[in-house]
Parts: C-alpha cells; sequence; structure tokens
C-alpha cells in the first residue's frame, strides 16, 4: 500500500487517519507545549467567564470555529494522535474542559 501524501486520508476507511499533525492541531492529552494547545487553553480561559452569562452551546461554538479559523484550520486529535475527532467528540470535550476551567476560576 502505498503511503499517504501530506494531509491525506487514508481513503480504505472512514477513519479519517492523520498522517502529519499540524502546529494548530489540538491533540488529547495535557500537551501544553504543543502550540495548537496552547492556543486551545487560551481559548478556554478566555472563554469560560461567559459560562452562566451565554448558553453554553454558543460558548463552545466559539471555541470550535476559533480553532477551525486558523491557518492551517485547527483539529482535535484523539489520543493516539491517529484520528480527528468528530462533531459531538468535539462539543463533548470543549464543554467539559469549559466547565472544569471555569468551577477552577471560581
Amino acid at each position: 500500500q502505498a503511503s499517504a501524501k501530506l494531509g491525506e486520508q487514508n481513503d480504505s476507511s472512514n477513519d479519517p487517519a492523520i498522517f502529519e499533525l499540524r502546529r494548530t492541531d489540538v491533540l488529547s492529552g495535557n500537551r501544553l507545549k504543543h502550540p495548537g494547545n496552547a492556543l486551545y487553553k487560551n481559548l478556554l480561559i478566555k472563554y469560560a467567564p461567559e459560562i452562566g452569562e451565554t448558553e453554553i452551546n454558543t460558548v463552545v461554538a466559539k471555541v470550535s470555529k476559533s480553532i477551525a479559523a486558523q491557518d492551517p484550520p485547527g483539529r482535535f486529535i484523539n489520543s493516539i494522535g491517529k484520528a480527528q475527532l468528530r462533531g459531538d467528540q468535539i462539543h463533548k470535550r470543549i464543554a467539559k474542559s469549559l466547565r472544569d476551567v471555569f468551577k477552577r476560576a471560581k
């Protein structure tokens, strides 16, 4: 089987395999040295205070859109770095992280 080019996904399955991580990606786990994770943490800190004033789904969307708006677009990557998280998985992850940051800030 030929190796995939940068950014290509594995066409043989529905698993969107990641062949090279981007600096804009958010990696699962506590990897704050990765630039995408550092940005993600800063976005959580920035938007967490809006919880309670704004519907959580709106706050989650702001974080998600900020990650996706980077160049190249940031992706949420699973803990083994082999697949992108999708819709509901991303929403749950961001919502949980926002609540955690909000609780710590109190």
